[in-house]
């Protein structure tokens, strides 16, 4: 939708695909809700909360740029108790594109009001870390599902296996 111009909440999309699945796999509307309220509670890496204190203490600002709308995430990071650590929440709903579309990350610079050298993004994603880079953005890549990185992908100023490792880099 983002590539084509049009924007839906992540939400419906969550929703859509839970449904897909259910359907193919022949179970009821049911099996959609309970999926979409195991999303709402996952629970946040086990290393995230040290992480993002040592990020603070070195005097970074820490904010979340999401393709999640902003009062979902600042829910879900209120859930998993690091809302303290966090300056801004960003989200994609801000914008009408997600990530890893350009105008996410330069409205996220804007509202933090960063030069693109001045900011990291950290991510899990090697799609959000090439959206970040080819923005100009610092990047990390948390290696911890992916494994390793597509040829096309542009390469991160830092990898490590886990969030603590990248605090450490960065």
């Amino acid at each position: 939708d983002t590539m084509t111009g049009r924007f839906r909440p992540f939400a419906a999309y969550l929703r859509a695909a839970l449904a897909q699945q259910a359907a193919v796999a022949e179970l009821g509307p049911e099996h959609v809700d309970a999926g979409v309220e195991a999303a709402r509670a996952l629970p946040s890496f086990p290393d995230a909360g040290a992480a993002l204190q040592r990020l603070t203490e070195a005097g970074h600002r820490v904010s979340t740029l999401t393709n999640t709308a902003e009062n979902v995430a600042h829910r879900a990071l209120e859930q998993a108790e690091l809302a303290g650590f966090v300056h801004a929440v960003i989200g994609a709903d801000a914008v009408g594109a997600y990530k890893p579309d350009a105008r996410i990350y330069r409205h996220a610079l804007e509202r933090l009001e960063a030069a693109p050298t001045q900011a990291w993004l950290v991510a899990g994603h090697w799609w959000d870390v090439t959206g970040a880079k080819r923005a100009g953005l610092r990047t990390a890549w948390v290696a911890r599902h992916e494994g390793m990185l597509l040829e096309t992908a542009a390469p991160p100023d830092v990898t490590a296996a886990d969030l603590g490792a990248v605090a450490e880099g960065i």
